[in-house]
């Protein structure tokens, strides 16, 4: 059976410098991957992100539904929820921290980073891999 691995950068040092509270990263595309880890590192302040997804319309295939065009790509993005949880995934990263979140098992096609907390800027680099049956 085929395997279907992957990085994507959501988040670079360059462009970490303006991280704020409800600063939103790059979207990563994870497709039907079901092992999903969350790498964060993080600079001068303690920081809290959560994780928020985006469905696509199942008439629409792969990323054909995406506009960059659009504001958040023209999708509508959800907190996420890990099961059987009812509150958002809070993803804490310390000062000058590195944390790895490990999402297993995951099935949203999209994910993006967004920061909760009012703590001032920090640099974040942050990237999401996923791999899974293709």
């Amino acid at each position: 059976m085929a395997s279907l691995r992957g990085t994507t950068q959501v988040w670079t040092a360059a462009s970490g410098a303006a991280i704020t509270q409800n600063a939103v990263s790059k979207w990563a595309y994870v497709g039907t991957a079901p092992y999903v880890t969350i790498f964060i590192k993080n600079g001068a302040v303690a920081a809290t992100f959560k994780i928020q997804v985006a469905g696509q319309v199942p008439d629409k295939a792969g990323l054909n539904e995406i506009d960059a065009g659009l504001t958040d790509g023209g999708l509508s993005w959800y907190d996420y929820h890990a099961s059987p949880s009812t509150t958002e995934l809070s993803l804490p990263v310390g000062i000058s921290g590195f944390e790895a979140f490990d999402l297993s098992p995951f099935s949203p096609s999209l994910l993006r980073l967004f920061r909760t907390d009012a703590s001032g800027a920090s640099n974040v680099e942050a990237f999401v891999a996923h791999n899974g049956a293709n």
